[in-house]
């Protein structure tokens, strides 16, 4: 297994299992963050983004660790995802004042692996 199809493999793990926790126990991810899901339309949404969207990517990421022409656009896929979820997340903790907080540390590792995995592109075929 290629260094791409391994990073990649791990990333949809990673993704499928959080888009799954999400769709189970949408209740208990909700409140780690202070979100209340108070109608079944709530939990339909939050579902919806959280477990379905990222199933899905987690899913394209196990394909293309498994095709190897699609490793390229699958780590350029995972790049962008990780990148923006960290970016999003740290400029937003950092535009509410966000002391101390776990998402900081959450922020950093979804910035670092969007770096990792954009080093990595930089030698995909």
């Amino acid at each position: 297994m290629t260094p791409a199809a391994a990073w990649l493999a791990l990333g949809a793990l990673v993704t499928i299992g959080f888009g799954v926790a999400y769709l189970l126990h949408p209740h208990g991810m909700a409140r780690m963050v202070g979100i209340a899901l108070p109608s079944p339309g709530a939990r339909a949404d939050y579902r919806a983004i959280y477990g379905g969207a990222q199933v899905g990517i987690g899913v394209f990421f196990g394909l293309a660790a498994l095709r190897p022409g699609w490793h390229a656009p699958g780590l350029a896929a995972l790049c962008l995802f990780a990148l923006g979820f960290g970016v999003a997340r740290l400029g937003s903790l950092a535009r509410e004042r966000v002391a101390r907080d776990p998402q900081w540390i959450v922020g950093a590792l979804e910035l670092i692996a969007g770096l990792v995995t954009a080093w990595m592109l930089s030698f995909a075929s």
